[in-house]
């Protein structure tokens, strides 16, 4: 039988206000964490979750079941992150794992993200509705599902669904884990994670001032080094020769050159400009694929280098979006004396 908000015409304001409501929910966890979504009036919740979100799996909040379609609901999940990562990554490394087809995903400044998926449970060909949120440490995962046949009749309702879903609270924090500024020689600043253990490398020799910092996953292998790099001013002549510098590094640290990808924001060539991001596919003597990632800026006459590799997007997705995010964020906080 088919569910009374099929067809909905969001447009149609009395109908919307007939068959939606607004409803506030909590995430039980030690900061609660509380939302509000549009949600059908007659959709009844079936589950409840008292269970504290953790970082090993996602964890049910609520399930709301449509009263006369039985593969129509609205599922609401939760997980705590532990490192940096955009809702849009997560997002497509979940879709990856469930083995869903996701569209297009449309990424909101890192924080959330949504798109349409289509799923299988079964046997049984559903579509999805689905966002993702990250608020705190907290991941809330929303997933509005119904049979693959009916998709576009319950696309007004749900888009209306997804799109309402909102904190009922102003963030409290900016990053899911601690960031901490960074010096070099008293002339640049920059946040880096806490959790990426930091140690000096040079220390104003040949003009420069340089840090390491080195991610592990939990067996202790390394999935991530970001090096901090400052050039004082009579170090080096231009711009170019601070860049064909850390491509000569990336060589000398045992990385062969693959192709120059496009710039991370937007741009294309094998040098990036002062300020901007580019990315190199690149191999280890073994055979392993790994993302270079560099960052030049001038200030002054002083050039201030930010370089990252770790295992690139096709040999370990989330490994990758997690250095991703970390190397955007500390891109975006630099600040020069």
């Amino acid at each position: 039988m088919a569910d009374v908000i099929q067809d909905l015409d969001i447009g149609d304001v009395a109908r919307v206000r007939a068959l939606m409501k607004p409803a506030e929910m909590t995430v039980n966890a030690a900061t609660p964490f509380s939302f509000r979504s549009i949600v059908p009036q007659g959709w009844s919740v079936v589950q409840m979750s008292q269970t504290p979100p953790t970082a090993e799996k996602l964890t049910p909040v609520a399930v709301l079941q449509s009263p006369t379609d039985p593969k129509a609901s609205l599922q609401i999940q939760a997980v705590r992150l532990e490192h940096e990562i955009s809702a849009t990554d997560w997002l497509i490394h979940y879709a990856r794992i469930q083995k869903w087809l996701s569209e297009k995903i449309e990424d909101f400044g890192g924080k959330a993200a949504r798109g349409p998926m289509l799923l299988s449970v079964n046997g049984v060909n559903l579509a999805a509705f689905v966002a993702a949120y990250i608020q705190r440490d907290l991941l809330i995962l929303y997933q509005a599902i119904c049979g693959a046949d009916d998709a576009q009749r319950y696309a007004g309702a749900f888009n209306l669904m997804v799109r309402s879903f909102e904190p009922t609270e102003a963030p409290t924090q900016a990053f899911v884990e601690p960031f901490a500024f960074q010096v070099l020689d008293r002339k640049v600043r920059f946040l880096a994670p806490a959790s990426w253990p930091a140690q000096i490398t040079a220390s104003g020799q040949n003009h420069r001032h340089a840090m390491d910092f080195v991610r592990t996953d939990k067996a202790g292998a390394v999935v991530g080094i970001c090096r901090a790099k400052l050039i004082l001013p009579g170090g080096v002549a231009s711009y170019d020769e601070v860049f064909r510098g850390v491509y000569r590094e990336l060589q000398e640290a045992g990385l062969g050159f693959v192709s120059e990808m496009a710039n991370v924001d937007g741009g294309v060539g094998l040098r990036a400009e002062p300020g901007r991001i580019v990315a190199y596919s690149m191999k280890t003597a073994v055979g392993l694929e790994v993302e270079a990632r560099i960052l030049v800026a001038e200030n002054k006459g002083a050039y201030f280098v930010l370089r990252m590799t770790g295992p690139a997007a096709t040999s370990d997705f989330y490994e990758w979006a997690i250095n991703s995010r970390c190397f955007e964020l500390m891109s975006k906080s630099i600040e020069w004396a």
